[in-house]
């Protein structure tokens, strides 16, 4: 769980400083509608949650524990990419627009993204989902076998 902590963190952290970064861009000659960049980084946005609801609604392989991490991993990984988008497309809306607000859209929508994923809820969230389709095995334990 180690190694999924400090990946989630770092692109917290990378958020964040996407963030400052954008808020600090000085307002100038848009080269792109304000209002349109917003409309992206909302489309953006919507696609990125409905992507992070397929992934929890994937049921994870419970046949062994190094299956189990293996899915949980794959799953994982894909949606942390998927909840930072909204940020990379504000990020590029501000420069584009000259606006800070743009890149501050996208920021938050992917740390509330971001937010969603703890590793530590993420991993108590699907345990309950696997305790629940009757299988033995522990998530945390599987993750942390691996070096997770």
């Amino acid at each position: 769980m180690a190694t999924l902590r400090m990946l989630h963190g770092s692109l917290v952290l990378a958020g964040a400083a996407a963030g400052v970064i954008a808020a600090i861009i000085p307002p100038g000659e848009a080269a792109v509608s304000p209002g349109l960049f917003a409309a992206i980084v909302l489309a953006d946005a919507a696609v990125s949650l409905g992507m992070l609801l397929w992934a929890r609604r994937r049921p994870l392989d419970t046949s062994s524990p190094a299956a189990l991490a293996s899915s949980y991993r794959s799953l994982y990984v894909m949606s942390l990419g998927v909840s930072f988008a909204p940020t990379m497309v504000g990020f590029i809306g501000a420069i584009l627009t000259g606006r800070a607000w743009v890149g501050l859209l996208g920021v938050g929508f992917a740390l509330a993204g971001l937010g969603y994923l703890a590793p530590r809820i993420d991993v108590a969230r699907r345990q309950t989902e696997i305790t629940a389709s009757g299988s033995p095995l522990s998530l945390e334990s599987a993750l942390d076998a691996r070096g997770e």
